[in-house]
Formats: structure tokens, C-alpha cells, sequence
């Protein structure tokens, strides 16, 4: 039997909200799955105990044997941050000072203060073996707690903590912000595959072409001029084709690969006229892909499902 939970087990747990690639051991023990929100790239480890409202990023590791109590006023972990084993994160603990009886077997009404306040570990910041967080602190972005530290006040950023309390001895190297690039890069070329395809619908209008013609200079009649251009081979004012192409330029700068994309090449064969006034589908398929080379199928498809437009592109994609 695997040691961490099945898909089908983590569906049973109710977990509030839940991301892709989430293991969590068998032995962890969680109180209270309905107030537990977990991200992508979340590994619970076993005789780990979670209970009130937790949240966890993408990229989170927690060690075995730790606790994580949440209360009402939470706890959050944000992407690539991790605890070590035995370490303990409290939002909400019993007053310590002797005002008020303690423990949870003690009825409230004898319970008369506690201490309940949010809890935050910053973006790569890593708690040490056997440490403890208590409730109020916020660890903050890139800073690294040495083993048996105790983290009582709010930390610097990209730091490193030690001691008990915990206190500044260094600073932390930001290194790992390029690998965090170079991971998110790769990342997004994963989600893509051959044969992924985008559409795009429009209705190019007479603005549209009259704007454009004045952009490239091309006034051509034929799109221009409605009573010179039914006296032609059309018989009505016809869109540019190279304004046409645009909407395939559009889905591959913004959605097919995206962002980032630089035109290799692009080869047309303009099979139809488009007219004006007349809607017009543009899709882009992914054909193949090498290293960061992308070959794509281009095509615009009238409102009759006839291409007035193909042809295919290269581009450079790199995230």
C-alpha cells in the first residue's frame, strides 16, 4: 500500500479546497479538513497534525511529526516555504501567565484569556528541525530559522534566525529566485502539448479596416470604397488580409503559447475574401514542439465553416 493517501482518499477527506499533486501520509491527522486549503505541489508527511483554518501555497513540504494549529485566526504558508521535522506552528495558545486556567478539558467559562492571532510564513522561508512559531509572528519572505529556534517576534526578510528567542546572525543568499524563474518557465511549457488548440472569434467593421489602412497606408478601394468595390470581382468591400492574419497573431502573443512569444516565421496562403461586417473564427494548433521552438497550424474559418486563411508559424516561446 502507498504510504500517502490515494486520490480517491483525499477526495473523502473534504478538504476545502484542494490543487494538483497533493500527497498527504496516511498517519497525518487532520482535524478540521473543511477550514484547510492546500495549493499545488503539497506534501504532507505522516504523524503530522493539522487543526482550525490552515492554508498552504504551491510548493509546500511539511516533515513529519509536526503540528500546525490554526484556531480561528489561521495560519498561512506561502509558495516554497517548508517546516523540518518536529516543528510547531501556533496561531492560537492558552495564556501562559497564571490569569486563567488552561487546557482543553477545562470548561471556558474558567478559560478566561487566550491568545489568538494569524500566523504567517513567508515565500521560501524554511523553519528548522524542532522549532516553534508562536502566534502573532510572521516570518518573512526568504528567511531560514535554525533547528530548536523559537520565533516569539515578526523576522526580517532573507535573513537567518537562530536561537531561543530566535535573533538575526545572517543574512540568507537570493540565489534561488533565478531556479524559481528557470522552475516557473518550465512549468508553463509542461501545460502545453501537440495537437492544444485556441480560437478566436471577430467582426472586423468598416472602422476597423479604415483605422488599419491608415496604420499601413494600404487605401486600397477594394476596402475602402463600398460603391468601387461591388463593381469588382467581390462585389462588396473586403477586409485586409493581413488584418485578418492579426487574430492569429493575437492568440499566439496572448494565449497559444502566450505572453513572450517572438515570431520565427509565419507563411499564408489567402484562400477566400473576408468581408466587412462578416465573422470570422482564427484558431491556432500546436503542431510540434522542439525545445523552445513551437511549429503551429494557423487558419481563419468564415461564418459558413469555409477557410478563408492558413498557413503555419514558428515561434520562439521561452515563458
Amino acid at each position: 500500500m502507498d504510504n500517502f493517501l490515494s486520490e480517491k482518499e483525499l477526495d473523502g477527506l473534504g478538504i476545502k479546497k484542494r490543487g494538483k499533486d497533493v500527497r498527504i501520509g496516511r498517519h497525518a491527522v487532520l482535524y478540521s479538513p473543511g477550514q484547510l486549503t492546500l495549493g499545488n505541489h503539497v506534501r504532507i508527511d505522516d504523524f503530522t497534525v493539522i487543526s482550525g483554518k490552515v492554508s498552504l501555497g504551491n510548493y509546500i513540504h511539511i516533515s513529519q511529526f509536526c503540528g500546525l494549529y490554526g484556531g480561528d485566526a489561521g495560519i498561512v504558508m506561502e509558495d516554497y516555504s517548508g517546516l523540518s521535522s518536529k516543528c510547531s506552528v501556533y496561531a492560537v495558545s492558552d495564556d501562559y501567565s497564571g490569569s486563567s486556567m488552561t487546557n482543553p478539558t477545562v470548561p471556558m467559562k474558567y478559560k478566561l484569556q487566550s491568545i489568538s492571532a494569524p500566523v504567517k510564513i513567508g515565500r521560501h522561508a524554511i523553519i528548522g528541525c524542532g522549532s516553534v512559531v508562536l502566534p502573532g509572528v510572521e516570518v518573512g519572505e526568504g528567511t531560514s530559522v535554525g533547528s530548536m529556534s523559537l520565533c516569539n517576534k515578526n523576522t526580517g526578510k532573507w535573513s537567518v534566525y537562530a536561537g531561543a528567542p530566535a535573533r538575526q546572525i545572517n543574512k540568507r543568499k537570493q540565489d534561488l529566485l533565478e531556479l524559481e524563474k528557470q522552475l516557473t518557465r518550465d512549468e508553463a511549457q509542461d501545460c502545453f502539448y501537440i495537437g492544444q488548440e485556441k480560437e478566436e472569434e471577430k467582426v472586423f467593421t468598416a472602422d476597423d479596416v479604415a483605422l488599419f489602412s491608415q496604420i499601413s497606408g494600404d487605401k486600397n478601394p477594394l476596402h475602402l470604397d463600398e460603391a468601387y468595390a461591388k463593381k469588382g470581382r467581390f462585389g462588396a468591400a473586403i477586409v485586409h488580409g493581413i488584418l485578418v492574419s492579426g487574430l492569429i497573431s493575437k492568440i499566439i502573443g496572448t494565449e497559444l503559447p502566450g505572453e513572450g512569444s517572438i515570431y520565427l516565421e509565419q507563411n499564408l496562403q489567402f484562400l477566400k475574401p473576408v468581408y466587412v461586417g462578416e465573422k470570422v473564427c482564427a484558431r491556432v494548433k500546436i503542431a510540434d514542439i522542439v525545445k523552445n521552438v513551437y511549429t503551429l497550424e494557423t487558419s481563419v474559418y468564415n461564418s459558413s465553416g469555409i477557410c478563408v486563411l492558413c498557413g503555419k508559424a514558428k515561434v520562439l516561446y521561452e515563458g
